[in-house]
């Protein structure tokens, strides 16, 4: 558990465990091991965005529809708009399109921002990396079109 950053996920667990052989339903360990859980979960996240692809030994997808990329940031700005809770996971869902087209640091970013629970900046982010694609698919592009793409979605 140490090795990947869960040093308070076993003690937890043992813990529980002692409480459950005692019939005894402990709330406060079952919320504290769902927190410690979430926060391994993005802290894994966070290091598959930022490790190297091998392009020999790994299985990402190195190709991507420049389409499905404005879909799904898209979908990813309604969400923060919204302050969705589950952002997050469907930003993990997503890291092999970000893979995919190259935005490592901005799915980095984007994670920081979600972890740090600051949904403006990353909605601001992605309305910004919207509009980078928006340029490189039509280069005539400009901020407003890129809007006018959300609003036809």
């Amino acid at each position: 558990a140490g090795n990947i950053g869960a040093h308070d996920i076993r003690s937890l667990a043992e813990n529980l465990e002692l409480a459950a052989r005692q019939a005894y339903l402990d709330l406060p360990s079952i919320a504290a091991i769902a927190r410690e859980l979430n926060k391994l979960r993005h802290s894994i996240a966070g290091w598959l965005a930022t490790r190297p692809v091998d392009e020999e030994n790994d299985e990402v997808n190195t190709s991507y529809e420049p389409a499905e990329l404005i879909r799904v940031l898209t979908e990813l700005c309604d969400m923060t708009a919204n302050y969705n809770a589950r952002t997050p996971d469907e930003l993990i869902r997503q890291q092999p399109l970000f893979q995919a087209a190259g935005f490592r640091s901005e799915l980095r970013e984007l994670t920081a921002a979600l972890e740090a629970y600051d949904f403006d900046a990353a909605n601001d982010q992605l309305k910004t990396l919207m509009q980078r694609i928006a340029h490189s698919v039509d280069p005539s592009a400009t901020p407003e079109t890129a809007d006018q793409h959300r609003s036809e979605s």
